[in-house]
């Protein structure tokens, strides 16, 4: 697994901050490397205004791979320290800028928040959104990032709509892409596209028109609660060891799968993921986690249909008589005593000699059957 997902918090921001208007886009980079920051502050408020990094987390949190390391920190605080935005209400509206400094020393980036932004990050007062950084942390568009907090934000009433203008504002376009043409190929598109693929919130929208031109957008939000709960919390110790464990076997065998992906795979047993990649491994594939995951349904659905004649009413129970057979299913014939021989030896690092004993006498007729089967 990669070292970023040891940096997982869960972003906080206020509803105002999220619905700032933005005097310039930023990068990627940028908006992770500012949204972790601000997420290590809400966790420890003693610490603000400032945040330091270690180099080596500085750069998994930005996503950033550079053989001219300094050149590039220079370049992320050249621009972040020239980076503000712009809040507005019915009485005033104010330009404040992100940071107040940024230092990198010793191998250390420190970050000092714009003393004015406290409020916004610290005392929210139950006007915030929440979501998990690792969410966030493999988008390659800026813009996939501000629609997926503007779009949360909404995600309980299902639907939001914008001005176009202000949208763009919010996203730091206000004078890039004058063409809604552009605006709608380059950023629109390309963020639904890219929530789509990932999963959890998606989108789809619509163009209202005065006269020829189009004034508004109405966005339609999807919720699968199921892949946002996923992507929302923190994998627990389980799924860590079974996501490092699989990952490593990716990695041997060159194939390249999301954290997202893998840790999805976690509702099937180990040795049913570990089986299956093994079975594919120097298959052609050109997309390997849609391959595999297609592949680990099928297996499942088969397991589904093999469990009904498993006694037991527990689902590990069964998961663990179902990758036996997998296992241990042999062309050539093999004799009762040696099929128990291995079973006892198999369960003996999960289960008592009185639980094994018991799974095997009720089972026993259904094992041998199945591991013999031609």
């Amino acid at each position: 697994m990669t070292e970023q997902n040891k940096y997982n918090p869960v972003i906080v921001q206020s509803n105002d901050l999220i619905e700032a208007f933005y005097d310039s886009d930023l990068t990627p980079t940028e908006h992770k490397v500012i949204r972790y920051a601000a997420s290590k502050i809400k966790d420890s408020p003693e610490m603000f205004p400032t945040v330091s990094f270690d180099v080596k987390e500085f750069l998994e949190v930005g996503g950033i791979t550079s053989n001219n390391l300094h050149k590039r920190i220079e370049n992320i605080g050249d621009e972040l320290s020239r980076k503000r935005i712009k809040l507005k209400n019915d009485s005033k509206v104010g330009w404040f800028p992100w940071l107040s400094s940024m230092i990198y020393e010793d191998g250390t980036v420190t970050f000092t928040f714009n003393i004015l932004l406290k409020d916004l990050l610290l005392e929210l007062e139950g006007r915030f959104t929440k979501y998990n950084y690792r969410y966030i942390s493999d988008m390659r568009s800026s813009y996939s990032i501000r629609l997926y907090e503007l779009l949360k934000q909404y995600a309980p009433i299902g639907k939001r709509k914008f001005r176009v203008d202000d949208l763009k504002r919010m996203l730091g376009l206000e004078n890039k892409y004058p063409s809604y043409g552009q605006f709608k190929q380059r950023v629109l598109n390309q963020a639904e596209k890219e929530l789509n693929k990932k999963g959890g919130l998606t989108f789809s929208y619509e163009e209202i028109k005065k006269g020829r031109k189009v004034h508004e957008i109405v966005f339609f939000i999807s919720v699968n609660e199921k892949q946002l709960t996923l992507a929302d919390f923190m994998p627990s110790a389980e799924e860590q060891e079974f996501m490092e464990s699989i990952s490593v076997l990716l990695e041997k065998n060159q194939l390249a799968v999301s954290d997202d992906v893998i840790r999805s795979w976690h509702q099937y047993s180990y040795d049913l993921v570990y089986q299956t990649i093994n079975e594919v491994k120097d298959q052609d594939m050109r997309h390997p986690a849609a391959y595999i995951t297609a592949v680990l349904k099928n297996k499942h659905k088969d397991f589904l249909d093999f469990s009904k004649n498993i006694k037991s009413d527990d689902e590990k129970v069964k998961k663990f008589i179902n990758d036996f057979i997998n296992l241990k299913r042999s062309k050539e014939i093999q004799p009762d005593w040696f099929i128990k021989q291995k079973f006892v030896a198999y369960a003996k690092e999960h289960y008592s000699d009185t639980e094994i004993e018991d799974m095997w006498d009720n089972n026993k007729t259904y094992i041998e059957k199945q591991i013999n089967k031609k």
